[in-house]
């Protein structure tokens, strides 16, 4: 791309200077920043023990996480001896301890997904032996209190630490547990937040005042600093951990648009992402999350809707909020049996989440996609729930564009095995399928392993589980490959965004003090450019005759200007180029 400049010549000591392009940036304060770490350059952060982050009856722990390793363990928050959310082998766990500090840890038996953000929470109430899990809003595992019970939990001089442990006797770091990825808007609270609450904590940024919110770190001011206003103290960053903004923004895969995709809902005080000063229509694809697979040999998971628009107006630096849906988890027997959703038995992958942008009051939806149905119908896995033994089709996403691709299912008839076919798109400059199915499972000898469609859907019958979705394609999920086994976790949604670069330059402009001089002889002015257009010129403010619009040739617009006035003259141009890499026009001065 070229870098447009504006310089005209004039003669008779008459001279333009023409500043460099200014680019069109969003704004600085819409930015949503995570704490991103490195497990090599042992990098972490803490906060000493104080009375904000101890003593606790009542607690919720909550964060979004986008692990990019599977390291045998990880912290993401925790206070040795007290509380803790980490992952074991690949699993989340919990621990929470008593005032003599006694704990055990409880495996959820719930996968940690690499490379795709999740929300995550654990919740406790005061005087209950009960802790109750969450990933992305959703009720996942409830267990017991660990070594807590109904009692406090325990309290001591150990610091708190965000993305690592502390060691094992003396509250030093241990470097076996630190964090590989990132970290974004940690909540500590000193109550049991409710399953609308956290859905609503997820999805908005704050709140910062509410009394029962210890610590708040949004990470939006690249820094440690605590954003509540009842929580005592900052982390400390050890190692310099960075900051990185969500969002990714690409101008070089198409020539004179920018690219802005959102792998996760944009979360910062002003509400959403701004667009950049000047621009006036954007593109946009919302995609929603793929659906889960069932379990047992059950159906993949439906890709997830979408909805494509072109040139929808715009207003520069107005807002646009962006809400990107979640992957459906898959279909557990072990881990859900017992557990009902909205009616729906566990052994079903559960529904993913819509993906919404809203552009000048309108809100555009890629639906989620629907989850895949479990097979087995007796009780062999599940002594609680008896679900129907026939087969059944994965749901589809329910967009207001195009829907998903239908998740695969296993049968006699063994093409049907596959995932179809979502929608491609080249918003991004690379034709990308989206919301494709996920495969179903299979039983065996006769049995047709199911594939996820263009590469994206989950398989099903990969190793002990269904396969993932790809993350932020809203592909759907495999179906659990055998009996009893778990369906895959459908791939995260994403919103894209692509709008014409404006180029607009600062254009100032200068007169030689000297006066002119009447003159019946035509005088040369010229603006040198490096693409095409038209440049019109000023005298005084009135278009010079025959300097109307006149077409760049080459890289240059020539106008014979011939002085009528004698004294000081204050010359003007305008330059509107018509070069497809970008928009705008300069102006001087």
């Amino acid at each position: 791309m070229g870098k447009l400049g504006l310089i005209a010549a004039l003669i008779f000591s008459t001279f333009v200077s023409i500043s460099a392009p200014q680019f069109a940036h969003a704004s600085t304060s819409d930015t949503d920043l995570a704490l991103t770490m490195s497990t090599a350059s042992n990098q972490y952060a803490y906060l000493a023990s104080n009375s904000s982050n101890n003593s606790f009856t009542s607690l919720t722990l909550e964060a979004w996480v986008r692990p990019t390793v599977y390291a045998s363990s990880f912290g993401v928050i925790g206070k040795e001896v007290a509380y803790t959310l980490y992952s074991q082998g690949g699993y989340w766990y919990y621990a929470l301890a008593n005032s003599s500090g006694s704990w055990a840890g409880i495996y959820t038996a719930l996968p940690v997904k690499l490379n795709e953000w999740h929300h995550i929470a654990l919740t406790r109430a005061a005087g209950q032996n009960v802790a109750n899990f969450y990933i992305d809003g959703l009720l996942v595992f409830s267990s017991t209190a660990d070594g807590a019970g109904t009692g406090s939990i325990g309290a001591n001089s150990y610091a708190l630490y965000i993305g690592d442990r502390s060691g094992q006797t003396n509250g030093s770091v241990d470097t076996n547990w630190l964090f590989p990825g990132q970290i974004d808007e940690v909540r500590i609270w000193k109550s049991s937040r409710t399953q609308t609450q956290i859905v609503s904590d997820m999805n908005n940024f704050g709140p910062t005042s509410d009394s029962n919110l210890v610590y708040y770190f949004s990470f939006n001011n690249g820094t440690g600093a605590n954003d509540s206003t009842s929580g005592a103290g900052d982390l400390t960053l050890m190692n310099s951990p960075t900051f990185t903004d969500i969002k990714s923004v690409n101008t070089s895969n198409i020539s004179g648009f920018s690219v802005v995709s959102f792998p996760r809902t944009y979360l910062n005080s002003n509400g959403g992402w701004t667009v950049p000063a000047n621009i006036n229509s954007i593109d946009a694809l919302a995609v929603g999350a793929g659906g889960g697979g069932g379990n047992n040999a059950g159906a993949g998971g439906a890709g997830g809707g979408s909805y494509r628009g072109s040139g929808i107006p715009v207003s520069g630096s107005s807002l646009i909020p962006i809400h990107v849906g979640t992957g459906g988890l898959g279909g557990s027997y072990a881990t859900h049996g017992t557990i009902t959703y909205n009616g729906t038995n566990y052994m079903n992958g559960q529904n993913g989440d819509s993906s919404t942008v809203t552009i000048s009051g309108t809100t555009y939806v890629g639906g989620g996609g629907g989850g895949g149905h479990t097979y087995w119908g007796d009780n062999y896995c599940d002594n609680a729930h008896v679900i129907s033994s026939t087969w059944n089709f994965a749901g589809v996403g329910s967009g207001s564009g195009s829907n998903g691709g239908l998740g695969g299912y296993s049968s006699t008839n063994q093409s049907l095995a596959n995932g179809a076919s979502g929608y491609q798109d080249s918003i991004t400059g690379t034709a990308t399928y989206y919301g494709s199915g996920g495969g179903g499972g299979y039983m065996g000898a006769g049995w047709a392993q199911g594939l996820g469609a263009n590469s994206i859907g989950g398989d099903g019958g990969n190793g002990t589980v269904g396969g993932n979705g790809k993350p932020n394609t809203g592909a759907g999920a495999g179906g659990g490959p055998a009996s009893c086994t778990d369906g895959g976790i459908g791939g995260s949604g994403i919103v894209i965004l692509k709008y014409k670069n404006y180029f607009g330059a600062s254009v100032a402009l200068s007169v030689n003090p000297k006066k002119t001089t009447k003159s019946s002889a035509s005088t040369p002015i010229t603006a040198t450019t490096t693409s095409t257009g038209t440049v019109t010129f000023y005298a005084n403010g009135h278009v010079i005759n025959g300097c109307n619009g006149v077409v760049v040739s080459g890289t240059t617009a020539t106008c014979n200007w011939r002085p009528i006035t004698q004294g000081q003259v204050t010359l003007t141009a305008t330059y509107t180029s018509s070069d497809s890499l970008y928009s705008g026009s300069a102006v001087a001065p």
